[in-house]
């Protein structure tokens, strides 16, 4: 015999009747640039004007993905329900129609778009997804997102969550015993321009330049701020591990962002990420090593252009594929 729901009629008739927005939004210069930081990415079309006006976008333009700091649950929306104590951010997959560039006006409108459950080690999760439009100022599709998140039943023994935070602390210890040995935070230098991809050139199986970051607490404070994910399990010890984690957990997006600057760093400056989905698998904790990977799939022309399809991923330092 099947097991009961936990999905309540109530909780399925929001799929039909919940929407959110429209809201609306301006793309500031300064905004993209920390958030450029942040992220250790110095690709000129984020952060050099004069680079960028010689480009495909002829212009600043932002980060394909900063476009979730436009968020309307950080901006006085509520979302209509909490099924379980916990929650997080399961994954994302954007369509990226135009580019975003400082002084745009982008209106955002959401809705519930559907709403299911899966067996958990803990119990039955519940994950909603959401679905977002963005239009600038010209009423142009900029972007769509689906986001879903994850709601997840939390530890209910307190007894656990003092050994718990103790052990997260010693592991903070640890890691600032390290000393110089300890990498902080990564700053990338501003990059000559890269020799342009040539489609011809591309072939089923060719890898994309990897490359490598240290997760640290202070590199998951840095994005909190600048992305507008304020859940505090990124940030608050107690917090995280009441909630069951080892320690502070890495954003979703981050691993987002940075599977995005893997695809845009490889493109180049003439080339333009029209879709990308991602998958959190695992959480990232400090002192974790994440080196991002991808390879081409498929090549093929199509509506008059050339396109590529990528497998790309984060592995952890145990070979673990976390996004």
């Amino acid at each position: 015999m099947p097991e009961e729901s936990i999905i309540t009629p109530e909780m399925r008739q929001l799929v039909a009747t919940w929407r959110a927005g429209p809201l609306v939004f301006e793309v500031e210069k300064g905004a993209i640039n920390r958030y450029a930081q942040a992220i250790g990415d110095a690709n000129p079309l984020w952060t050099d004007e004069g680079r960028a006006r010689s480009s495909k976008p002829g212009g600043l333009v932002a980060v394909p993905v900063f476009l979730m700091n436009f968020n309307p649950f950080h901006n006085g929306v509520a979302f209509p329900m909490r099924p379980l104590r916990g929650s997080a951010s399961a994954g994302e997959v954007f369509e990226f129609y135009d580019f975003m560039r400082p002084g745009d006006t982008i209106t955002v409108t959401e809705r519930l778009k559907d709403i299911y459950e899966k067996p958990g080690k803990r119990g039955a999760m519940i994950f909603t997804v959401d679905e977002r439009t963005f239009t600038n100022q010209r009423g142009e599709l900029v972007a769509k997102t689906n986001w879903t998140r994850v709601f997840y039943n939390v530890p209910s023994e307190s007894k656990r969550v003092l050994p718990d935070v103790s052990a997260a602390l010693a592991s903070r210890i640890e890691l600032l015993q390290q000393g110089a040995a300890h990498v902080p935070f990564q700053v990338e230098a501003t990059r000559p321009k890269a020799k342009e991809i040539r489609f011809e050139d591309l072939y089923e199986g060719m890898e994309l330049p990897s490359f490598v970051r240290h997760l640290t607490h202070e590199l998951f404070v840095r994005f909190f701020a600048v992305s507008g994910d304020y859940a505090a399990h990124h940030v608050d010890y107690l917090y995280a591990v009441a909630e069951g984690w080892r320690d502070c957990i890495a954003q979703g997006l981050l691993g987002t962002a940075y599977l995005c600057k893997l695809v845009t760093d490889w493109i180049g400056e003439e080339g333009m990420l029209r879709k990308l989905r991602a998958s959190y698998r695992g959480p990232g904790y400090p002192g974790d090593t994440w080196t991002c990977k991808g390879k081409v799939t498929k090549k093929y022309r199509g509506d008059g252009q050339n396109w590529v399809d990528c497998e790309i991923f984060i592995e952890n330092q145990d070979g673990l594929v976390v996004t």
